[in-house]
């Protein structure tokens, strides 16, 4: 599947029965999605030799599914939403710390193919993490924006579903029933 272009990400704060709360929108008008790498998500295998040859393989399921994402500049409520960090409300500072829990998240990226039809990238329930922040001072040729990069490790929902994919041009596609699919809200 070729992808031309990366053009927003959708999260959701997952709450303990799996029903969003509270969702985010990284896109050009805040914080701008750079790249997202999917890994993980093929199934351990495991070979069973009987008379001296290669006789079975097991596989089922994924291995462990992980997402890289690069974001321009990661809006501060989306960075402490993802990663638990709270407020200090005498500082204002962001604050992570050895009690700190970041909650799960739905994830939704959107893209486009050769033709410029929409692609749906979904991951469905995981954790994040921000493993720092990078400095670097500007030199002759001016300053290069050092932007953020977080990382996620996701597990198979309530329903055992890890992943999803999509194109507006599939049979039936409806966005709306999508996104709902994605991020479950409690009626």
């Amino acid at each position: 599947m070729a992808t031309v272009g990366f053009e927003s990400i959708e999260f959701g704060i997952l709450d303990e029965n799996e029903q969003v709360t509270k969702k985010y929108t990284v896109n050009g008008g805040s914080g701008g999605a750079i790249s997202a790498g999917i890994s993980g998500l093929g199934a351990n295998m495991t070979v069973t030799y009987a008379s001296n040859i290669p006789f079975y393989v097991s596989a089922m399921g994924t291995s462990e599914p992980k997402l890289e994402l690069e974001i321009a500049d990661i809006p501060e409520a989306v960075l402490q939403a993802l990663t638990g960090a709270e407020v200090d409300p005498t500082t204002g500072a962001s604050t992570i710390g050895a009690k700190t829990r970041p909650p799960y998240v739905a994830i939704n990226l959107k893209s486009f193919d050769k033709e410029g039809k929409a692609i749906y990238i979904s991951l469905l329930k995981g954790k994040f993490t921000y493993d720092g922040d990078n400095l670097k001072t500007g030199e002759s040729n001016g300053t290069e924006l050092q932007t953020d990069k977080i990382s996620g490790t996701f597990v198979a929902r309530a329903d055992e579903l890890v992943y999803a994919k999509v194109r507006e041009t599939a049979t039936n596609f409806d966005e709306t029933a999508y996104k709902a699919f994605v991020f479950p809200q409690a009626i």
